[in-house]
């Protein structure tokens, strides 16, 4: 069972009766011979401020993990009609404080000792073996008052005097009673009195009232001459709207309920609870200690402390991560759990092992949430003990059916363990495991995708570049044999056939018309001749650099311009450059390179033409100028094609013309083009990849396939 506290609301009420004097509520309950402490209403899941045991045994006793605090008589001595001073001070086991006069003639009597009354059983059975008393021939009207102070006004408290019957047989008769409380602001009776202190049995006397003032007050007071009131154990314990007794249907018993006083069921000192272990304790044993509990929904925690220590060793883990180790039990460690308290179920795990004798851990948690409430974990019955071959128990959320209550061997302080620690020491606690969204499943595995994703693209493009240069082989090879072929073949055909035109013109006198008809016929054959070397150039894949093209573009300007009377002046680079220059390049610059020449021949009447090669980084540069009688470019006719060609031819492969001329000051063309053609591969590639995918794709003609692979408007010859 776990205890309930009060909230706002149940304090502005509790004030709200208090104003009212409304008084608290006295009754007496019977307990049995056996199965005592279980009836006794005596459980560390209540927030006790005061557990006294007033007889002279020197045994330390706890029921139900609440530690009892034992008092030595003696040096009080007898008084004469007098307040007495017989205890007090601080509790050592719970928060509150307490002091117990008398009014009393005679001397002050201790009884029992260590052993069980037959009247109870367990350690209640112990408690009420021996008392405190008034011993002789005690007035009427001698009175012991016993103070219980700690309490917050507005709060609810049971006050419970736990008493059995003194002798069966009537040889010492305890005397009537009148017990009075005054917790709320008067003086309420119990409306039995006197009480009946020879009924046969264990009874307690129970006082449920809300604090209006501190402390609160028990006055018990003699009617007859003789042995005076006897006090056997008294406790003070905070209570819900029930007072604490009984759980509500269905409860959880795992449950930690919010504390909203600042009463605690830990130590006051050390701030844990009593000493636990399985119920059999052996040498080189492994005990795994298991409690869930719960933050609520919606609320931060504010701070959070756990103090552990055990014998001998233990590991400590909550919700799975171990948080940190001990081996020393006189040593507290305090752990800072503040980060790790997120609203929900959380699980704490601890591992303890005992190498020899005696074996116990203690534990206290205690959590403050931002709205001013408090959880707390003791070590108590509620923990579970784990069987050792339970594998994934550090992570379970709920404990298993076959995981038995751990024993309360003996309250903080008591037992083996008497000794306080030395010291509390803190431990660093590990930081709360933050995942950055690069570290989730979720993008871990988007990546890899990804990832997988560029592989398998790249491995098809080095796919693709190995064929390609593969085919770039094969096309160089076939390149070069269509070069010999046209060289060997059709040019020694041709060069036969001018030859015998040569030979059978002599056949002929001079000014014969078949002579003339021989004649025309071989200057056609060597121009077609000559056309066929241009061809040649073009495809031997030995002639793609610069150096070739310099030395054959010279070549042709200086033969072709030798005709016409205009003197060539050649600007090329003094070191002739090896650097690749691509056939599709070079090709549509020396044909735009003759356009030019044959525009200078024919129109500009000039006598004399500069050409200037200018390789310039991955760029080639070209200039023709003249200085003939030049031209306006606007006015000049859309019937001729050279200049448009010109243009068209350095447009394909990624260049650009620019004429510059006006009349009577000659004429200016410049062309710049790139060295390569990676980019304009790049788009003739996109460009047949998008074809394609068209539908009307397939339908098309081979020819009209293969020309819709080069953008551009296709070149005419002028």
């Amino acid at each position: 069972m776990r205890p309930r506290f009060l909230g706002l609301e149940l304090v502005l009420a509790s004030w709200a009766a208090m104003a009212s004097m409304r008084a608290g509520t006295i009754s007496v309950v019977d307990l049995p011979a056996t199965g005592t402490d279980a009836a006794s209403g005596i459980n560390s899941t209540n927030a006790y401020l005061c557990a006294l045991d007033f007889r002279s045994g020197t045994t330390a006793l706890s029921i139900g993990g609440v530690n009892f605090q034992r008092l030595t008589p003696g040096g009080k001595g007898a008084g004469a009609d007098y307040d007495h001073p017989l205890f007090g001070g601080t509790n050592l086991n719970h928060s509150g404080t307490w002091s117990l006069s008398g009014l009393y003639s005679g001397a002050l009597g201790f009884a029992g000792g260590n052993g069980k009354h037959s009247q109870a059983d367990g350690a209640l059975g112990e408690l009420l073996n021996g008392c405190t008393y008034f011993n002789g021939n005690t007035a009427v009207g001698s009175a012991m008052t016993l103070d219980c102070s700690g309490l917050t006004p507005g709060m609810s408290y049971s006050l419970r005097y736990y008493y059995r019957q003194w002798n069966s047989s009537g040889a010492f008769p305890r005397r009537p009673i009148e017990f009075t409380f005054n917790g709320e602001g008067t003086n309420e009776p119990y409306p039995g009195n006197p009480l009946d202190l020879d009924a046969g049995g264990a009874h307690y006397l129970r006082y449920d009232f809300t604090a209006a003032t501190n402390p609160v007050t028990m006055r018990l007071v003699t009617g007859n001459a003789g042995n005076g009131p006897h006090v056997y154990a008294v406790t003070l314990q905070a209570a819900g709207p029930d007072g604490g007794l009984t759980p509500e249907a269905g409860q959880d018993e795992g449950k930690i309920h919010p504390v909203a006083s600042p009463v605690s069921a830990l130590h006051p000192q050390y701030g844990v609870g009593s000493w636990i272990w399985a119920r059999e304790t052996h040498d080189h044993q492994t005990c795994r200690l298991w409690r869930a509990f719960e933050i609520p929904p919606a609320t931060a925690a504010k701070q959070a402390r756990l103090r552990i220590t055990a014998d001998n060793t233990y590991r400590l883990f909550l919700d799975g991560r171990e948080m940190g180790v001990g081996a020393e039990w006189r040593e507290l460690a305090e752990y800072d759990l503040t980060w790790q308290m997120t609203p929900g179920r959380h699980v704490l795990a601890v591992e303890a092992f005992n190498d020899l004798r005696e074996a116990g851990m203690v534990l206290g948690l205690r959590v403050e949430l931002a709205n001013g409430q408090f959880l707390e974990v003791a070590s108590d019955a509620s923990w579970r003990v784990v069987p050792n071959d339970d594998s994934g128990w550090l992570k379970r959320t709920h404990e298993g059916l076959d995981w038995p209550a751990a024993t309360i061997v003996a309250p903080f302080g008591g037992g083996p363990w008497q000794q306080p620690p030395d010291f509390i020491y803190t431990v660093t606690s590990p930081q709360p495991v933050v995942l950055r969204f690069w570290q989730t499943g979720w993008f871990q595995l988007v990546l890899l995708s990804l990832c997988g994703s560029v592989a398998l693209i790249c491995l098809r493009l080095m796919g693709q570049l190995a064929v390609q240069a593969r085919a770039q082989q094969y096309l160089q090879r076939e390149r070069a044999r269509i070069a010999r072929d046209i060289h060997d073949d059709l040019g020694a055909r041709l060069t036969q056939m001018v030859l015998a035109g040569e030979g059978a013109q002599k056949e002929f006198p001079p000014g014969a018309k078949a002579r003339a008809q021989f004649n025309e016929m071989c200057e056609s054959a060597r121009e077609v001749l000559g056309a066929v070397d241009e061809i040649v150039w073009m495809v031997n894949s030995r002639r793609d650099t610069i150096k070739e093209f310099e030395m054959y573009v010279c070549n042709y300007a200086e033969k072709f311009l030798g005709t016409t009377g205009i003197r060539c002046r050649v600007e090329v680079n003094a070191e002739p450059l090896d650097t690749p220059f691509d056939l599709a390049i070079r090709r549509n610059l020396f044909l735009a390179i003759k356009e030019a020449l044959n525009n200078a021949a024919r129109h500009s009447g000039a006598t004399e033409l500069f050409l200037r090669i200018q390789p310039q980084g991955e760029e080639m540069r070209v200039v023709v100028e003249d200085n003939g009688k030049g031209f306006n470019p606007v006015d000049a006719t859309g019937e001729r094609n050279g200049l448009s060609n010109m243009a068209q031819r350095t447009a394909e492969v990624g260049g650009s013309c620019a004429v510059t001329s006006r009349s009577g000051a000659g004429c200016r063309v410049e062309f710049a083009t790139p060295l390569r053609l990676s980019g304009l591969r790049r788009l003739r590639w996109w460009h047949w990849a998008w074809c394609r995918r068209s539908p009307a794709w397939s339908s098309q003609p081979d020819a009209l396939r293969e020309s819709a692979s080069v953008p551009g408007p296709r070149p005419t010859e002028s």
